[in-house]
């Protein structure tokens, strides 16, 4: 069960990470975004969660992101050679 749990959070981090990469490159091709996906499965992710205008800030200042995507891997290693660039 931690196991599992370590993996959804690295999801999380991962998946916020990448989101925030992106939003930051406003110009960035749709492409990308293809990549970034094919990517993730071909190293064994999986999207169990998220979508658009449904993050929810509980307890923080800071406003959420518009959008979220949260990955499961089926371990560190896969999720470590999916982000290798």
């Amino acid at each position: 069960m931690l196991k599992s749990a370590l993996l959804v959070t690295t999801g999380i981090v991962i998946g916020a990470g990448a989101i925030s990469a992106l939003n930051a490159q406003s110009s960035t091709p749709a492409s990308g975004v293809d990549k970034v996906r094919d990517a993730i499965k071909a190293n064994g992710g999986k999207l169990i969660a998220g979508g658009y205008n449904k993050a929810v800030a509980i307890d923080s200042d800071v406003q959420p992101t518009n959008r979220f995507l949260i990955f499961m891997y089926p371990n560190k290693e896969a999720s470590d050679k999916a982000w290798e660039h």
